[in-house]
């Protein structure tokens, strides 16, 4: 089979992005680390791969633990290839229970991205879609 190398000069990237485009609809699998910093916020990252492709996933959350459950103070998030992974970069908009929504920003715009997750230890599984539609933010429950 063929294989990939970055040997090559400068035109070597040159189409790796083009493998990176909407919509998505697909399984995502992952790591999962957490640490705690000397201010006493928690830190989560995960770092997912996109099942069947070079794509990748990487969603930083950083707040407080409190009963049990993360309260989100800020965030970030990156989608891309393996090659160029922060294609899209943005933020997480919301989470509601383990699904999180992604507000993403790139070559072709604003982008909402739904990914629903299941945590074990520290690796994840789950599902990605985009574009998704973001919840309203207006329904303060």
């Amino acid at each position: 089979g063929a294989t990939l190398s970055n040997s090559g000069g400068s035109g070597s990237t040159q189409g790796v992005s083009a493998s990176f485009s909407w919509p998505l609809s697909s399984t995502i699998s992952g790591t999962v680390s957490s640490q705690v910093t000397s201010s006493g916020t928690t830190l989560v990252t995960l770092k997912g791969s996109i099942a069947n492709t070079a794509d990748v996933v990487q969603i930083q959350l950083s707040g407080q633990v409190q009963d049990g459950a993360l309260v989100l103070s800020s965030s970030s998030g990156r989608i891309g290839t393996s090659a160029d992974p922060a294609i899209y970069a943005g933020s997480v908009s919301q989470a509601v229970g383990s699904t999180l929504f992604l507000s993403v920003t790139g070559p072709a715009g604003t982008v909402g991205v739904q990914v629903a997750m299941s945590i074990t230890g520290s690796t994840f599984t789950g599902s990605i879609q985009a574009p998704a539609a973001l919840p309203s933010q207006s329904d303060s429950n």
